[in-house]
């Protein structure tokens, strides 16, 4: 969980309601954990695991998974707090 380090967005706290970042399912789904968030993130792999076996254009899991992160998760909640400060 995050604690006063983070200004807080609509995603820093469970439960919450995003839609889903993905082409096959793009409903309203409540995430009530962290393991609601690696689920969606399974669901993400599998669709890029299908678009890549059938297009020419090839994505990277890490880059597909930072750029639809923040539509539904907090990417603090995959950073500490230390690592922010390292990054700054």
């Amino acid at each position: 969980m995050i604690d006063d380090w983070c200004e807080g967005c609509k995603y820093s706290t469970f439960p919450y309601k995003a839609k889903l970042p993905l082409k096959k399912n793009n409903s309203i789904h409540t995430f009530t954990s962290m393991d609601d968030v690696w689920y969606v993130i399974k669901l993400l792999k599998e669709e890029l695991e299908e678009h890549n076996e059938t297009s020419e254009k090839k994505f990277e899991l890490h880059q597909t998974i930072k750029s639809h992160l923040p539509f539904f998760a907090c990417p603090n909640n995959f950073i500490s707090k230390e690592y922010q400060r390292d990054i700054q």
